[in-house]
């Protein structure tokens, strides 16, 4: 079993200010991966007033090392869709999520991604809350696998996220070592 770990991280005031200012440069110039690149982009452009909004994912895909790095925000810890082959997505976001289901499957395998989801329906029928998924998974160069829930000054964690946290902190087994964290952010 593993644990949900905390870790606070500052950021540069600025950055943000630039974020909700509609310039992204902060992390369409890093290295994150192309998939968290175009996800986060496309979901914050798509917002009438953004804001804020995206700008501790951004943040954290931005600054992190990894290998591969996904939006995990999609359902994915409840919706029988990513255990599927064949059907195809719908809707604004179905090449993200087609993606995100290929690297599921890939990674977790559906036996593992079918316990999970089995899992989290028994925390919401037994404690009506619907465990959610955190939003960036990030794989490392050794095959470490983090799941990330990122917070900005202000923000708390809900009891789904908590949920699904504690979910992948206990349930989750996959070839190589697994993080579940909570990054809070802070201005500097």
């Amino acid at each position: 079993m593993n644990r949900v770990n905390v870790v606070h991280k500052p950021y540069k005031s600025d950055l943000e200010h630039q974020w909700k200012c509609g310039r992204y440069d902060m992390l369409t110039a890093s290295r994150a991966s192309d998939f968290l690149k175009d996800t986060i982009i496309k979901r914050v452009t798509s917002r009438r007033k953004p804001g804020r909004r995206f700008f501790g994912e951004a943040y954290v895909a931005a600054t992190e090392d990894y290998a591969l790095g996904f939006y995990g925000s999609f359902k994915w810890l409840t919706n029988p869709w990513f255990l599927e082959q064949d059907t195809p997505a719908r809707g604004r976001y179905a090449d993200f999520e087609e993606t995100l289901r290929t690297q599921l499957q890939g990674q977790l395998r559906v036996p593992g991604l079918r316990r999970l989801q089995r899992a989290a329906e028994a925390v919401r029928a037994t404690l009506g809350v619907t465990p959610e998924p955190p939003d960036l998974w990030l794989i490392d160069h050794r095959s470490r696998h983090r799941f990330i829930e990122v917070k900005l000054p202000g923000d708390t964690l809900s009891a789904g996220q908590v949920a699904g946290l504690a979910l992948l902190a206990s349930r989750l087994r996959v070839k190589g070592k697994v993080s579940v964290e909570v990054v809070c952010l802070y201005s500097e």
